[in-house]
């Protein structure tokens, strides 16, 4: 049920705060580094599709509230989903509960079209 809506418009030239998250995108995911933590928020069915270079943390971005101890404060975070919407919204919760998190716009789904494409050019198709 929608109790309200605002437009853009309307945000705008109220009083309201509001915040853009940090953005990177799948070519800008410093997965070499060791001191930075990847954050999947997609759905526990999701995962069998496959992950980011093989490892996350884990925790579904409708129950991160109960799991935020299982995510370092020391290190950026980058979040992620299936294309970076429910991430975003993610990420923008952890940045107000004081982390250095990052969205991964395009999400699982642009680095599995990424991979895929590597893939394809390097079998020479």
């Amino acid at each position: 049920n929608v109790v309200a809506f605002a437009t853009p418009e309307t945000v705008a030239a109220s009083d309201a705060a509001t915040e853009r998250v940090e953005e990177v995108t799948i070519d800008g995911l410093p997965l070499d580094e060791d001191d930075i933590t990847l954050l999947d928020v997609r759905r526990a069915a999701e995962l069998a599709d496959g992950s980011i270079a093989g490892f996350a943390i884990h925790a579904a971005h409708t129950h991160l509230p109960r799991h935020l101890e299982k995510i370092p404060r020391d290190r950026p975070v980058f979040v992620h989903c299936a294309s970076g919407r429910r991430s975003a919204m993610a990420t923008a919760y952890l940045r107000r509960n004081g982390y250095d998190a990052i969205n991964v716009d395009g999400g699982y789904c642009a680095w599995k079209n990424a991979s895929d494409a590597a893939v394809t050019a390097g079998r020479g198709k």
